[in-house]
């Protein structure tokens, strides 16, 4: 396949679709997530000034990631096979698939992120690498049960567990390809199925959803 120009948006195109982005209201909620009631000492506070920089990080790459894919949305995409659209079409197609593939992916990332926030907030000895959104929400429940509920109504939402794609983009066939018919393996048997795809409309929309639900999450944590 020949190079091909992926055609980025100008930057009055790209401040026009970012407006659509509640970065500020989430950055704000970010900077006042600071310590519990309870009184910490140094290190849980360094633990959890790092770890909101890294929020801050995530936030900014989903951004670009949103604004990116509203962009090639609204210019138009083609729910087909890329080998029948035009050129043009065609390479819009790729840089949405792209944009909403990283920006899944980010966002969860940011989720787990806010759970090593609540680990370092409420001394909820957890190790490091074995931190995630829902083992963190689950240690909450003996530590804050507020907070603990309304977490787990927000990971327990259609809206979150649609979001859940994102692994099918990392392990499987990703669910923006506009293939007819795939081959599954399963308990020893070949078959031959239509494929789980989702048009560009839905992955819009789960993405939309998706960020509603950080910047919630976020303002509850705040």
């Amino acid at each position: 396949m020949t190079r091909w120009n992926p055609n980025f948006p100008t930057n009055k195109d790209y401040w026009k679709a970012a407006k659509i982005f509640p970065g500020d209201p989430i950055r704000k909620s970010i900077s006042d997530m600071g310590c519990s009631v309870q009184e910490l000492n140094f290190l849980f506070e360094e633990g959890i000034h790092e770890w909101q920089q890294v929020l801050y990080n995530k936030v900014h790459k989903i951004e670009i990631a949103y604004t990116c894919t509203v962009f090639y949305y609204e210019n138009g995409i083609q729910d087909i096979e890329l080998s029948k659209m035009p050129e043009g079409d065609m390479h819009r197609k790729i840089m949405f698939d792209f944009f909403v593939d990283m920006g899944l992916y980010s966002v969860y990332s940011a989720f787990d992120v806010i759970g090593h926030i609540l680990n370092n907030r409420y001394n909820l000895g957890i190790d490091d690498r074995k931190i995630y959104f829902g083992t963190a929400v689950d240690k909450l429940k003996d530590k804050d049960n507020d907070l603990f509920k309304k977490l787990d109504a927000i990971r327990n939402t259609n809206e979150y567990r649609k979001g859940k794609i994102r692994n099918d983009f990392a392990h499987n066939i990703p669910p923006t390809e506009m293939l007819g018919f795939v081959i599954e393996r399963k308990n020893n048997v070949i078959s031959m199925k239509e494929n789980d795809r989702k048009l560009s409309s839905e992955m819009m929309e789960t993405f939309k959803d998706v960020v509603d639900l950080l910047q919630e999450a976020a303002n509850i944590i705040k």
